[in-house]
């Protein structure tokens, strides 16, 4: 026990002394100084293609141990004229050639030897191109051409080769080894057939062509096609007529002498054709030509300069030019004839067109009807009116693409003309089966207007006072709406569509809403009085179909009717789409926050840019300098970028706040218009009379003072809400 006591304690004491003398067997040692050992230039191959051409060197220098060791380093050149180097190590070519670089430091050197070889990369046209002359007769400036690397600077010694095309005439040399300054020279004579001549230009794998013009001794006129043909639309179909337009030169040096003909020509019969009253040496005139409708399937339509070949030109064979083109079918549908067997495959598109006389009655209803119900056809309906626009996403009066085959749009007090689209639909991601469509039916036939039905279902219980306020709302809001939506086929299979336990829907025609209260978390005076937004939205045009609106029970009890109704109004307006699908259907401009509701630095000026909410708040606001519409950016997630700005409309009833009057907060044009722009059919007349306040904010407060603040009631949109389809999104051009 005694001799393990003193143990411990020598270790204790050896521990203490950190290495000092410990007993008989300690030893003492010393740090070795670090010498330096090795230097070495980085990296070890470096080679310059062209002049001006630098790299940073390196010196590594290593101790005894292979550690790094600090010194200063000196930098020389054994030949100043090939490569230079500067104190801090960065070589330079300068010519051509090689040079050792030395490295000197704490009394070791390393060498690195450097080559300089200009490799040519670009052959430039310094003098002789675009010359005109007498055909057979040399050009009067000599062709010089100069070889350059990749820094700009001449190259010498590349051999040049001047090769003429094979009715380009001659050269006096074809092959010449560029000098000091990078130049090759020879003089072109030009072989006797008139107009473009080519002179090609080769050094090594380099190439460039020179360009001459061989013109008659006796002067002559020459018409050319100045500018390629272009088309009034790059996809006609068999209904469209054609402006087709091209640029006309005379590029002779004599006048036409006379009028001359353009003709067009398809399949080398002619179907349009202008005569033109004649052109001077150089001049130029744009023609324009009437093509009638051509037959469907790929076609080549071809211009042609004086066919009859009447007038002398320097060139018979320029007189032509072309575009190849392929003429969709479009077929003519009559109002109450069915067309019938109709079938496309994936992906594919079918078009009509229709003419409504004025006044023919309340409604166009235009279906699609399939005889083999059950099959996964799925067929999508677009409805454009006036001239038929491009692309697919602007068929903007109508959209019907429930996935299905049968489809319908109604289109309230009609006349004129309609483009009708069908399109096989295909699903870009590869989740869904796609088989396009057969044996469908399309009719257009005048009926009476469907109204907008706005269903909805109490899922808690509201005193009687709120239930009328509640069902006031719906009404107007059904009031707005004048026509019905493209009925949609069951609630994408979900049990639970809105997260709220309610069961699936066989069908919706044309909103279903629902109206409950918020979670017990969210409950209390002061918090969150209301919470709404759709929670399902019809394919493509992003119309809601499924709606939830819930409030605080506790902030509800507070509250008159009127301020219930003013509440419920507003709820639904986020339900419908205002504030809620702005984004989506590309109307909501430099939003104020990211995608996770967070504000965005620097964001200009908020703003919704449908025309129809643009020209009614341009009938009330005079003078407002900033963009239009301008929607709150001062807001977090749930009230910014999704209520018109409260700065600005102040008592407006799609703000984030009710005023202390109810009578203060009315339902504006702006507003009714908005959902206009969105896709809906909508009675402006039941706008609420509505004046805007001063454009100060102090003064907004001054007139308004919030009683109900709304913020945080815009709910996000579930990924439920989209179907299969949500990638067809609309877009705005």
């Amino acid at each position: 026990m005694i001799a393990n006591a003193r143990t411990r304690a020598l270790g204790v004491a050896c521990l203490a002394a950190l290495l000092s003398s410990c007993g008989s067997n300690a030893q003492t040692t010393t740090p070795e100084d670090p010498v330096p050992t090795t230097l070495a230039i980085t990296p070890s191959i470096v080679a310059f293609s062209f002049l001006t051409e630098s790299r940073a060197l390196l010196a590594d220098i290593r101790d005894q141990n292979g550690g790094p060791f600090a010194a200063t380093v000196t930098w020389s050149t054994s030949d100043a004229a090939v490569v230079s180097i500067d104190a801090a190590g960065v070589a330079s070519a300068i010519g051509n050639g090689s040079a050792t670089i030395t490295a000197t430091a704490a009394g070791l050197t390393s060498t690195l030897t450097i080559q300089v070889q200009q490799q040519p990369r670009v052959i430039l046209a310094q003098q002789g191109d675009d010359q005109e002359a007498i055909a057979g007769r040399p050009l009067a400036d000599t062709i010089i051409v100069r070889l350059t690397d990749l820094g700009g600077s001449s190259v010498e010694g590349v051999t040049v080769v001047f090769a003429p095309d094979a009715t380009a005439g001659t050269v006096t040399v074809d092959t010449v080894v560029t000098g000091p300054d990078g130049l090759a020279a020879t003089v072109w004579t030009l072989g006797s057939a008139f107009g473009p001549q080519s002179l090609v230009v080769t050094a090594g794998n380099l190439k460039t062509t020179l360009e001459s013009f061989s013109r008659s001794e006796t002067p002559i006129a020459d018409l050319i096609f100045e500018s390629s043909v272009s088309l009034s639309r790059e996809d006609p179909t068999t209904r469209d007529s054609l402006i087709v337009t091209a640029t006309v030169r005379n590029q002779g040096d004599l006048d036409t002498g006379g009028p001359f003909r353009v003709e067009a020509r398809v399949g080398g019969v002619e179907v349009a054709s202008e005569d033109v009253s004649g052109l001077d040496p150089d001049e130029e005139v744009q023609v324009q030509l009437q093509v009638p409708p051509l037959a469907a399937g790929a076609q080549t339509l071809e211009l042609v300069l004086d066919p009859a070949g009447a007038l002398p030109e320097l060139i018979e064979t320029n007189n032509q030019s072309s575009r190849s083109l392929t003429v969709l079918q479009q077929s003519q549908l009559s109002l109450g004839v069915p067309v019938t067997g109709l079938s496309a495959s994936v992906g594919q598109e079918l078009l009509f067109v229709l003419e409504v006389p004025p006044g023919a009655g309340d409604a166009l209803d235009i279906t699609i009807t399939d005889p083999s119900p059950g099959q996964i056809d799925d067929l999508d309906l677009f409805v454009a009116q006036g001239s038929r626009p491009a692309f697919r996403e602007d068929y903007l009066d109508c959209v019907s693409a429930n996935p299905r085959t049968e489809e319908a749009c109604q289109i309230l007090s009609p006349g004129g003309t309609y483009h009708i689209l069908l399109h096989a639909w295909e699903d870009d991601t590869g989740q869904f089966p796609t088989t396009g469509f057969s044996n469908v039916t399309l009719e257009a036939t005048i009926g009476g207007a469907e109204p907008y039905d706005l269903d909805y279902t109490l899922i808690a219980s509201f005193s009687s006072e709120q239930e009328a306020a509640i069902d006031r709302a719906v009404s107007y809001w059904q009031d707005i709406i004048r026509g019905g939506l493209t009925a949609v086929e069951g609630t994408q299979g979900l049990d639970d569509p809105c997260g709220l336990g309610q069961p699936a829907l066989s069908s919706v025609d044309d909103m279903q809403l629902y109206v409950g209260l918020l979670p017990d978390t969210l409950q209390g005076v002061g918090g969150t009085l209301a919470a709404a937004g759709p929670c399902g939205l019809r394919p493509v045009t992003y119309l809601p179909y499924l709606g939830v609106a819930r409030f605080d029970p506790v902030d509800l009890e507070l509250m008159s009717s009127e301020e219930v109704y003013r509440v419920m109004l507003h709820e639904i307006g986020h339900t419908l789409g205002i504030g809620s699908t702005w984004a989506l259907q590309g109307l909501l401009q430099d939003p104020s926050l990211d995608g996770n509701g967070d504000a965005i630095p620097g964001v200009q000026d908020t703003h919704f840019s449908g025309q129809g909410a643009r020209e009614a708040f341009a009938a009330i606001a005079a003078g407002y300098s900033g963009l239009t519409v301008p929607v709150e950016n001062q807001q977090p997630k749930g009230s910014g970028d999704s209520h018109w700005r409260e700065s600005v409309f102040g008592t407006e009833l799609m703000t984030f706040s009710l005023n202390a009057s109810a009578s203060l907060n009315p339902l504006s044009a702006v507003s009714i218009r908005s959902l206009e722009d969105l896709g809906y059919v909508v009675d402006v007349s039941q706008a609420e009379p509505f004046t805007l306040p001063a454009f100060s904010p102090s003064l907004v407060v001054a007139q308004t003072q919030v009683t109900i603040d709304l913020r945080y009631d815009v709910t996000p949109i579930p990924e439920s809400a989209f179907g299969p389809k949500h990638r067809l999104r609309r877009v705005r051009r």
